[in-house]
């Protein structure tokens, strides 16, 4: 699951000060962190849209609950980073329901398993 977010425009100010560049990250994927990483950043002040595939339906409606029970705006953007034709719509969605973006954050990736981390070779980190 991947989170985009809005902040207020009051929170906007403070946390510009209070942040450094880069010190704010989030880690989504289609694990707890995803969801984590929204919530937080709704608790402090952040509308935010989520993206996910319809897979994760279940887990994506939770964390609207927790955006939407801290007060903020949960947006729902279920599909496939992996289409480019759906990440122009995600991104204009987005901007859409948020009246702007001030962070995107877009990762969609796979997972290998070996039996070893000795046995990862450098083909493995070319895209397929």
């Amino acid at each position: 699951m991947r989170c985009i977010r809005r902040r207020t425009k009051a929170r906007r100010a403070t946390r510009a000060r209070a942040a450094s560049p880069g010190a704010r990250r989030s880690s989504p994927a289609a694990t707890p962190a995803w969801g984590a990483a929204a919530i937080a950043f709704a608790r402090e002040g952040a509308d935010v849209a989520i993206n996910y595939f319809p897979t994760e339906e279940p887990d994506a409606g939770d964390v609207i609950k927790l955006i939407s029970d801290a007060r903020r705006k949960g947006i729902p953007l279920p599909g496939d980073l992996r289409e480019e034709a759906f990440c122009r719509k995600l991104v204009a969605d987005a901007i859409a329901a948020l009246s702007g973006l001030d962070m995107l954050v877009c990762n969609a990736g796979r997972q290998q398993a070996h039996d070893s981390n000795l046995d990862v070779s450098s083909e493995d980190f070319e895209p397929r």
